[in-house]
């Protein structure tokens, strides 16, 4: 999918996301866990694509899988630098299955993994297996890709689209850590996180994100649904679907900082916190976006 460079007007109106459950529109059709264990230098035989601002080893035969990982690495992390005004980083390696097993993760093949600060694996391609993990991840058939692939199935590329879309959003998380997001109770960082991540998806890929959340929502769902569990149980570090129910809900309380901040309110609010260098307390943020309590009170237990 292309990328687009525009954020879009100031003062458009924003709408919230859809709600949980609604239906999207058809595509057009045309032709945390503990860090992973860092084996990947044995894999000598990899080749590397320079990038303008991430650099991603792939193996021979995944020149095109690479460069799109790339392109989308890239978008993140420039404007996160853009948001942050200071540096930070992401590494990719795209792996096939064999070499994905060879390292020895934990996770299954094709879920996107953070292996260290700044250092991502993604899968080089699909396959029958890999659809049955994201599928069943998402308790149903995949939302199919609006382009044929060039290689595999359509099912493949929807397991592709959706591992990518899960690492878009760990990637913008990981940098917004890198650049000293925080709160004073860990889940303010990561709605803040969210918050840099849809600043993301709003200026390089935007009308996206109700697809983004809709995959989110059905895994929160095939995971427990709604107020399943505690927000005061959240940390870094959690079980990989624990971790992704939790992200789910944040998404959620993200957009509610996002309508009534947009884009250029967001960045400068994210700035902001970064240059103040203090956590965030619940209390400020309520203040500032009293839309907050509500979300809480629907998405997790008391």
């Amino acid at each position: 999918m292309a990328l687009a460079a525009s954020l879009g007007c100031a003062g458009a109106p924003r709408a919230p996301l859809p709600a949980r459950g609604a239906a999207l529109p058809a595509p057009a059709q045309s032709a945390e866990a503990a860090p992973e264990p860092y084996g990947l230098a044995e894999l000598a035989h990899l080749l590397v694509l320079p990038g303008r601002s991430v650099d991603v080893t792939y193996p021979p035969g995944a020149l095109d899988r690479a460069a799109h990982v790339q392109q989308r690495a890239e978008a993140i992390v420039e404007t996160l630098r853009e948001i942050a005004r200071r540096p930070v980083g992401l590494r990719l390696w795209v792996l096939d299955r064999e070499e994905w097993e060879r390292v020895g993760f934990s996770r299954p093949y094709g879920l996107p993994a953070r292996v260290e600060p700044g250092a991502f694996v993604l899968p080089a391609s699909g396959d029958p297996a890999l659809v049955a993990t994201l599928a069943g991840l998402a308790g149903g058939a995949l939302r199919p890709t609006e382009t044929l692939p060039l290689r595999g199935t359509p099912e493949e590329a929807a397991a592709l689209a959706a591992a990518d879309l899960l690492f878009q959003v760990d990637a913008a998380r990981d940098l917004a850590r890198q650049a000293g997001l925080r709160g004073e109770e860990p889940w303010i960082g990561a709605l803040l996180a969210h918050v840099a991540a849809r600043v993301v998806f709003e200026r390089h890929e935007p009308g996206r994100m109700p697809e983004v959340a809709a995959l989110y929502d059905a895994v929160a769902e095939r995971l427990g649904g709604l107020a399943s569990r505690r927000l005061a149980d959240y940390r870094e570090g959690l079980m990989f679907e624990a971790d992704l129910w939790y992200q789910a809900q944040l998404l959620r309380g993200a957009d509610v900082v996002w309508v009534e901040e947009g884009a250029r309110g967001s960045s400068r609010f994210l700035y902001r916190l970064i240059e103040k260098d203090a956590p965030l307390a619940a209390a400020e943020l309520d203040r500032r976006y009293p839309g907050l309590a509500a979300w809480r009170a629907e998405s997790f237990a008391r």
